[in-house]
Order: structure tokens, then sequence, then C-alpha cells
């Protein structure tokens, strides 16, 4: 963000404007904002070559924002890492890589969307369910959980570069376990957790439990997937629905509803002062709500 004291003007503004219950279901109330945001400028050059429809996409315009909007929630944090540290030193580095890493998603997922193909926005919002309960776990958890999550991720490097990670964790004293087992989540602490699945389970979230069962099942290779893709194409009359499998604005919302769920998250951990922390918080629930 260019320049961060006046991205936080504009949201203090904003944040009053919805207190005094300014109409904000209305489309060029929320376009003016998005247009003023200072991130904006970044996102118009990165994205100059979009056609005037899309950017009329008001639906996609809020996905885009409440990105930008998660970018800047992570740069105020980077701004203050040195306090966070002192309680937070570990989940720091490994929720920061997570949260960099929905952002690529989300800007994945617009390039996806505004083209017209939703079959592979289904399996990157499978991705962020999974990284938001793994975030979840590693919040429930004592800060050393998420250096043994950072730390695994070099043994699974160097299983692919076929080196051995102990020479660079010799100072941690892993057991072998750690290193030699072949289950991808030889790093969780709690005996409970075996696989992805009990991640979701825990978070008991009963909706989203029902749609990780249907991103699972659509993504992989299945009678059930390749057959509900011959459908879509040989029976949509619309070409531009043709590779959607559900509507484009549930696409969108789910998207955005992971983003919020992580705004909240890192916002009550992660940010000191009480103003700035309700003030991501509550944006980033306007946004979700708009369609």
């Amino acid at each position: 963000m260019q320049n961060y004291d006046d991205g936080l003007s504009i949201i203090k503004g904003f944040v009053n404007c919805s207190e005094n219950k300014i109409d904000l279901s209305k489309h060029e109330t929320l376009e003016a904002f998005i247009k003023s945001y200072p991130s904006m400028d970044i996102y118009k050059k990165y994205h100059s070559d979009l056609s005037d429809k899309n950017n009329e996409d008001t639906n996609i315009n809020s996905l885009l924002f409440l990105n930008m909007l998660l970018q800047d929630t992570q740069n105020y944090i980077a701004s203050n890492q040195e306090e966070i540290k002192k309680t937070h030193q570990f989940r720091l580095g490994a929720i920061g890589k997570i949260g960099i890493r929905l952002i690529e998603i989300t800007d994945e997922n617009l390039a996806l969307l505004r083209n017209g193909y939703g079959t592979s926005v289904v399996s990157n919002l499978r991705l962020m369910l999974e990284s938001y309960a793994i975030v979840k776990y590693l919040m429930d958890c004592e800060d050393i959980e998420s250096d043994r999550f950072q730390d695994f991720g070099i043994v699974q490097e160097c299983k692919i570069t076929n080196t051995n990670p102990k020479q660079k964790l010799q100072k941690k004293n892993y057991p072998d376990s750690f290193f030699n087992s072949k289950s991808e989540y030889a790093w969780v602490s709690d005996n409970k957790i075996k696989n992805m699945k009990d991640f979701i389970e825990r978070l008991n979230m009963q909706e989203q439990k029902g749609w990780y069962k249907y991103y699972c099942k659509y993504v992989h290779a299945s009678p059930y997937s390749c057959g509900k893709i011959h459908q879509m194409n040989q029976g949509s009359s619309n070409n531009e629905d043709a590779y959607f499998p559900i509507t484009k604005e549930n696409l969108v919302q789910q998207n955005k509803y992971y983003i919020v769920l992580f705004i909240e998250l890192i916002a009550d951990n992660f940010i000191l002062d009480g103003l700035i922390r309700e003030m991501f918080k509550n944006i980033s629930k306007v946004i979700y709500q708009f369609k």
C-alpha cells in the first residue's frame, strides 16, 4: 500500500458511514469507496487490460477490494511485528505465509471468474478452507506448534530434492518420526488429527463441512466430477456459464467468506490497537454482505 495513513483515514470514514447507516447496498456508494482506496492504484496497473464490462462487475470488484484489505491487514501487522512477536513468535511467520497464499489464490480466482471459468475456482476454494482450518488449529495451540509447522515444510522440501533435513534442523532435536513419517501431518502434536478431514471437523462449521465434501468430490477425477463437467459443457445454452458448476455469485461469496474468517482471526490475535482491529473486521463484514 503506497500511503498507509491515507488508507486508515479512508477506512475510518467508511466505518463511520456504516455506523451512521448510510445505504451501503447501493452499488455507487461501494464503488466510490473502492475507487478512492489507495491500493486501487496498484490494482489498476496490474489489471490494466481488463474490459469495461469486467470493470463494471461490482460483485467481482468487492472480492478484489476484500483481497486488498487482507493485504493491507498483513501490511499493518508487518509494521508492528516486533511487538506482536512477544506473544506470537512463530505464529506470526507461519500464519503470515498462509495469508500471502490466500491473497495469491484470490488473485488467481479473480482472473478465472472474470474469464468465465469456475471449475478451477472450486479447487482453490477447497485449498482456502483447508488453509483456514490449519490457521485456526495453530491459533488454538501453543506458539511452538507453528514452528513445527514451518520446519516440516523444510522436511517436505528435502524429500522432494532428495537431501537430508536432519542437517538443516539438527538443533531442533525432533524425533525420527518427524523426518521419516509418510504422513503429511507429522508436524501435528494433537494425536487425534490424522488428516485434513480432522482439521475441518474440529472447526465445528456444519455448512463448511458440507462444502468441503463437495469440493473434494468435484476436484478429484471420478465419475461424479467428470460427468458434471460433461453435462455443463453439453447442456449450457450460455457459453459464459458453461464452466460454472455453481453460480458465479456463490463462488465469489464463498471466496469472500474465507477471507473474512481469516481477517477476523488475525485481527483478533495480532492487531494490538483496538480501534484499528475493529475497523478491519467491520469493513470485511460489510464487503462480504455486498453482492
